[in-house]
């Protein structure tokens, strides 16, 4: 297959390279400005700020595009599977010789060869690219294109992808914001619109085949691999089972201190592609950290590689726990008192904040703006999730904001005031029985580290709570809440009470996020077998938030109160 792909915010991401430029120009960003977008609007409102905006540019693209212009998340592991099958990817990109109002004179064409060469992607040794192509007019670049007997182009610009309308190849439109998810023009033009490289990997890659995993292999072991078993507990990262041979010790990536031993298994992870949070700096760093600082039942971390979204840990042979009871809230008591009581240690001082992480009142209601935000495509494919939303969640909503936000003072904080670090705690987030593993020897392991960072304690209460996978009898929400203001304070409890409804709305969302196209791609990364099941799971999913709503909507004011038994 012959794929070519545009290279300016499509292959490279240039927000920390227009941050660079404009440090450069001496322009004074507010903090909340970080995005090429968001810069780009702020020139914009200046006097002059058209020809500010150009300037930036040329800086951006030229002297600051080496040091500061990064790969999008998920193009290495891309173009990586492209290799494996043989694929000839080829840049066309419309660029310049020189930059606007660049004094420095610096040749376009040859920074961003420069910076293709330092992400890896132009090595002497590698065959990431087949070709690259630099054309200075849009109209330029349209015809080259017609002269690669391309099967496949990927640009940002919807009117480049318009302008090849005449051509049999298929169309991908990469918009990590979504900005034309709704261009009834672009839709009809048979054009694909994605979101993340992942979605454009499984597009053109397809499913991970075990091939695949055995060739990732390679990347951590010079060892044998005798055999590869997907694990299908997931429903993100694809988790596989590695058998390696049984040949003398071979040392494990550049580190000499990790080995794998004879016949030695292990876990490895492929991790989704998440824009948003960084899951392998909280999984395999964390746990590292975590590890360090005295702190059991965790898998020992081996090996990761960050290009390529991959990490291998110890295996650890035991089965998930199938039944219950309070020993088990206990050992989870004892796990987060562990890890609280580890916060004030400076190595977590950088470590960034969970997955989702919800500081105020505010964070938490955006979080529900955004997460409605992103199953507006899905609302106008699905009139069974467009229904649920209009007749049932919305209005509830509505109500039980209204409540909060009568009730948020008495948590003794404002409503749009983020919790001091101090009061923060550091959470799995994703936690609780699902992510145990019992052995043999009746040794828990805790698992799936992928969104651990800073929160809100009342957020990983309330998660555990409310997880479908949890199934907690009365009691032992009884004996959680407890333990868990034992462990936090009871001061947490006026928090609590506004909070935990507004939780249980973000799960009814959560619970509905396979109607999602992005969402539904990592399913399939996890488990391919899910293709042919999806009408069914999204049936399921709609009556479990269903169910879940209507408690909600007959408790929320006394959430607190009953879980506490009182």
């Amino acid at each position: 297959m012959r794929i070519g792909v545009d290279l300016d915010n499509t292959l490279l991401k240039y927000d920390r390279a227009f941050l660079a430029a404009a440090a450069q120009l001496n322009l004074v960003l507010p903090n909340e400005v970080k995005t090429k977008q968001q810069i780009r609007s702020f020139a914009r409102s200046k006097p002059d700020g058209e020809l500010l905006w150009q300037r930036l540019q040329g800086l951006a693209y030229g002297v600051c595009i080496v040091d500061h212009a990064d790969l999008f998340p998920g193009v290495k592991r891309f173009l990586w599977r492209c290799q494996q099958r043989a694929h000839q990817v080829i840049v066309v990109s419309h660029k310049t010789e020189y930059g606007h109002f660049d004094s420095s004179r610096t040749p376009l064409r040859v920074a961003a060869r420069d910076c293709l060469k330092k992400h890896g992607l132009l090595a002497a040794q590698s065959t990431f690219l087949h070709q690259l192509f630099f054309e200075s007019t849009r109209t330029e670049k349209l015809h080259r294109i017609g002269t690669l007997n391309l099967d496949v182009f990927i640009d940002d610009l919807p009117e480049v992808l318009e302008g090849l309308k005449e051509l049999a190849l298929t169309k991908i439109l990469f918009s990590p914001n979504l900005q034309f998810s709704e261009d009834a023009d672009l839709r009809q033009s048979a054009v694909t619109i994605t979101s993340t490289w992942q979605a454009v990997d499984s597009q053109i890659n397809g499913h991970w085949t075990q091939s695949d995993i055995v060739n990732l292999s390679k990347h951590f072991t010079n060892q044998r691999v005798e055999a590869v078993y997907p694990l299908k507990q997931g429903g993100n990262a694809g988790v596989y089972r590695v058998d390696l041979s049984t040949d003398d010790k071979a040392r494990v990536g550049s580190d000499s201190s990790c080995v794998v031993g004879d016949g030695t298994t292990v876990k490895l992870k492929v991790y989704p592609i998440d824009p948003n949070h960084d899951r392998i700096r909280s999984e395999f760093f964390g746990i590292s950290n975590l590890l360090k600082q005295g702190m059991h039942h965790l898998p020992k971390p081996i090996y990761v590689n960050s290009d390529l979204g991959i990490g291998v840990y110890e295996w650890i042979d035991g089965y998930p726990l199938n039944e219950t009871d309070l020993d088990h809230i206990h050992l989870c008591l004892t796990f987060i008192d562990q890890l609280h009581g580890n916060r004030q240690d400076k190595s977590w001082k950088q470590f960034p904040l969970a997955s989702a992480a919800c500081l105020s009142g505010v964070d938490i209601t955006n979080q529900i703006s955004v997460r409605l935000e992103q199953f507006r495509i899905s609302r106008t494919n699905h009139s069974e999730l467009d229904n649920f939303f209009k007749h049932s969640f919305e209005p509830l909503l509505g109500e039980i904001t209204a409540w909060v936000k009568q009730n948020w003072l008495k948590s003794g904080a404002a409503f749009d005031k983020a919790l001091p670090r101090d009061k923060q705690t550091l959470s799995p987030s994703d936690f609780g029985f699902h992510n145990m593993i019992q052995s043999q020897a009746e040794t828990i392991t805790f698992i799936d580290f992928e969104y651990f960072g800073w929160d809100d304690p009342t957020k990983l209460i309330s998660d555990f709570v409310f997880h479908p996978g949890m199934r907690l009898s009365e009691l032992q929400k009884q004996i959680w809440m407890k333990g868990c203001l034992k462990i936090y304070g009871e001061h947490i409890v006026p928090r609590l009470q506004v909070t935990l409804p507004l939780y249980g709305l973000i799960w009814c969302l959560i619970l509905l996020n396979d109607y999602r196209p992005e969402i539904w791609h990592r399913r399939l990364l996890a488990d391919s077998s899910k293709a042919d099941e999806k009408a069914h799971i999204l049936q399921i999913q709609l009556g479990k938030a269903i169910a879940l709503l209507k408690d909600l909507r007959l408790g929320y004011r006394q959430l607190v109160s009953d879980h506490l038994g009182l």
